[in-house]
């Protein structure tokens, strides 16, 4: 299953297929699957969505000519919500015969393109972690297929949580992204502390970017 990232894309929270508003599980998630009948879908921010400039600078009733022609750039980056979906695929053999049928994934876009000057998205660029979660669900397209499903932050999800002591020679490994975490203070003594993080490759900047 896919989750923290994909393609360089972070996670932003779940797509669940229930309509309860009850605190959901870290373990329901993991556990239950994707594939299960109450299925936790992870839901990713793409960045990089290719979008004309032009439908976007003004609306049709103030279209001014000197000002859409003034500006150099065709193509803007926008973002869009999307989850990874499974696609079957017949195969076939050397003798012509078709073998079993692949599973493959693929995006399955659930907003359209949008960005922070979008009517959309709120026009308070401080956003605390529920509004940003909030802005994120207000994005689902109101289609019948995700009628039923509840967008959910990573930073909603939780679990029993657990205290790790700081011992010398303790290693914690986690996602810090799908799992919400935090230090608590020291009350006494001396917490000498080495972190680090494992990151994917960075995206390279599309061809059209800056075009």
């Amino acid at each position: 299953a896919f989750c923290g990232s994909h393609d360089g894309n972070i996670q932003v929270g779940w797509l669940s297929n229930t309509n309860s508003n009850r605190e959901l599980s870290k373990r329901e998630i993991i556990e239950d699957g994707w594939d299960s009948k109450e299925a936790f879908d992870p839901v990713f921010l793409d960045s990089w969505v290719k979008t004309p400039t032009m439908p976007m600078l003004v609306d049709d009733a103030e279209y001014d000519q000197d000002t859409t022609d003034s500006s150099p750039l065709q193509w803007r980056p926008l973002s869009a919500l999307y989850r990874m979906v499974k696609k079957s695929s017949a195969t076939s053999s050397s003798n012509g015969k078709q073998q079993q049928p692949s599973q493959q994934h693929e995006r399955d876009y659930i907003s359209d393109a949008f960005g922070s000057d979008s009517p959309s998205w709120p026009s308070d660029t401080n956003l605390n972690a529920a509004e940003f979660a909030s802005a994120l669900a207000s994005q689902l397209r109101p289609s019948s297929s995700l009628r039923n499903q509840q967008f959910v932050s990573t930073e909603a999800v939780h679990d029993h949580p657990i205290d790790i002591a700081p011992t010398g020679g303790t290693l914690v490994m986690f996602d810090s992204v799908a799992i919400p975490h935090e230090v608590l203070p020291t009350t006494r003594g001396e917490r000498l502390v080495m972190a680090g993080w494992f990151h994917e490759e960075q995206q390279p900047f599309p061809e059209w970017y800056g075009t």
